[in-house]
């Protein structure tokens, strides 16, 4: 997670001074838990407190957004209208549209897929929002080989996929012309562990998500 958020910010424009960062879960002992490190964390000087964002945890349950969006059983495309407005949240409040979407392992089966396919509609502001996903091949993760096609099911949505040993080749990892950063630079290691000679031998893909129309996107798409 921390470092697709790196890769996630080396796009310049991207999100280099971001205004907020909300750090999500859908279960109460975990959102308690980000608290605690969020004030562990958090500025020690005024100074510090002018030129940090602000960073809290919200509540976000994939399986009651995607029903609040009344997704049908075989499909994952959320109404037109509804894309890019947000979710409801903890208590019922509403959170707005996200500029830049992250999730790293956040998949397990084919359901999992669909409901990623349709929270990435409510959370990803439009035009401009991109989303980040750092997932397992689908040889040891159910649901992987599923996401491809749901997300195809959503014609506003481009897509690029590729896995991370391509990116420790010298893939950019921010979205735009002038990224600086490999993946693998831009992880500061921490990508190396999941290198497939290593741990438990299991393989990632990197996944970058767009809205339709939106500028600075290269590559292969889906």
């Amino acid at each position: 997670g921390l470092a697709l958020a790196r890769c996630a910010c080396d796009d310049k424009g991207m999100c280099a001074a971001p205004a907020e960062v909300i750090l999500t879960d859908h279960n109460l002992q975990v959102l308690q838990n980000l608290r605690y490190n969020i004030s562990l964390n958090s500025p020690m000087s005024d100074d510090e407190a002018r030129h940090a964002p602000i960073v809290r945890a919200g509540k976000l349950d994939f399986t009651a957004a995607t029903a609040a969006a009344v997704l049908s059983r075989d499909s994952a495309v959320v109404d037109s209208e509804r894309q890019g407005g947000g979710w409801d949240g903890e208590n019922g409040v509403h959170e707005a549209a996200a500029d830049v979407v992250v999730g790293a392992d956040i998949i397990a089966s084919a359901e999992d897929a669909r409901s990623v396919v349709g929270v990435l509609q409510l959370t990803l502001a439009k035009p401009h929002g991109v989303a980040f996903l750092a997932l397992p091949h689908s040889d040891s993760r159910y649901g992987i080989d599923v996401l491809n096609g749901y997300l195809d099911q959503v014609e506003e949505l481009h897509y690029e996929m590729a896995p991370y040993e391509r990116l420790a080749a010298g893939t950019r990892c921010g979205h735009g012309e002038d990224s600086s950063m490999t993946a693998s630079e831009a992880a500061g290691g921490l990508f190396a562990g999941l290198e497939p000679e290593r741990d438990s031998g299991m393989r990632w893909l990197h996944y970058r998500i767009w809205w339709r129309g939106a500028k600075q996107r290269s590559g292969a798409t889906g």
